[in-house]
């Protein structure tokens, strides 16, 4: 069985140090491996390129960033044992562990809490057994697709771009059957910056309202919670009603967030983990939501330029 790994970039310097890693890794492996790399601005033009490009039965999609795990190989060849039926795989991105700053940990208690991203977090978290599965708890940066069912669904909408996959799995999810395992395992790094994080918050929330609109699931509603939250306190504000029920909601919002916050500070021993707790919490939903209303107005799409595609045996 073929493997191609893809892998998409802006420009050659950002995968150098992760390319040498994964010519590393699929040296040892049993199944013959290609790496595909294509270079470019627009993300899922790039990867429907490297794809129409690619020799094997598998694609396996991956980031500039993306460290696969030495034993990912292995663990997809387990899971497709287990599950002949599937065609998609896939698992976590996770932090690495080197060099953290508090900022990097806010991010992480983010993502890998309920109440930060609810039902998508095991994205970020290998949670539970090797299981059929759907769009939400599978992540671009590390996922396996049985290449002719990718070409008969048409690859990924760069429209939807950079919730095309969720559109993609959704679409799949239909007929064919998608596992996620929490063995299946890349390691990546969050948003360095503050500025970084808000503009990827807005981004998927942008990208969640494109996909909403194209192809709308009474699932996808879970996902506009915030937006309700943020549209209610804006009322509030605007029509000058009790502070003392905006301080309410604020309450009951900080209370919610509170104990993941404080159990994260006692165990990491860290008081600025707090400040940066509350920040990247608050970050995270409002700029989600904002995202989600600009969806609904901007419709531009993503350059469409592809500067390189080239095969590395």
């Amino acid at each position: 069985m073929d493997i191609s790994f893809i892998i998409i970039s802006r420009s050659e310097d950002s995968i150098t140090k992760n390319l040498e890693h994964l010519k590393k890794t699929i040296s040892s492996s049993t199944f013959k491996c290609e790496i595909v790399i294509a270079l470019g601005n627009n993300p899922s033009m790039q990867r429907n390129k490297a794809a129409e490009e690619a020799s094997g039965e598998w694609l396996y999609f991956l980031d500039d960033d993306s460290e696969i795990d030495e034993q990912s190989i292995e663990y997809f060849k387990s899971a497709l044992v287990k599950f002949p039926d599937a065609i998609v795989f896939g698992g976590p991105s996770l932090l690495k562990s080197q060099k953290l700053d508090e900022w990097q940990e806010a991010v992480q208690m983010v993502f890998t809490s309920d109440v930060g991203v609810g039902p998508i977090r095991s994205r970020y978290l290998s949670l539970g057994p090797t299981r059929y599965s759907s769009e939400r708890e599978l992540i671009l940066c590390n996922l396996i697709i049985k290449k002719s069912e990718f070409y008969k669904l048409g690859g990924f909408r760069p429209e939807l771009y950079p919730n095309e996959e969720n559109e993609f799995l959704s679409r799949l999810g239909k007929t064919s059957a998608v596992v996620y395992s929490p063995l299946i395992i890349v390691y990546r790094k969050h948003r360095e910056t503050v500025m970084k994080f808000a503009e990827q918050m807005i981004g998927y929330g942008k990208g969640r309202t494109r996909h909403f609109l194209f192809s709308s699931d009474y699932r996808d509603h879970v996902y506009f919670l915030p937006l309700i939250g943020l549209v209610i306190i804006a009322c509030l504000i605007v029509f000058k009603l009790k502070l003392k029920l905006i301080i309410t909601i604020v309450g009951i919002y900080l209370a919610l967030i509170g104990p993941t916050i404080l159990i994260n500070c006692i165990y990491k021993k860290s008081l600025k983990l707090l400040l940066n707790g509350v920040l990247a919490f608050g970050i995270c939903h409002v700029g989600y939501a904002i995202g989600l209303l600009i969806g609904f107005f901007d419709k531009k799409s993503r350059p469409a330029s592809i500067f390189e595609v080239r095969k590395i045996s």
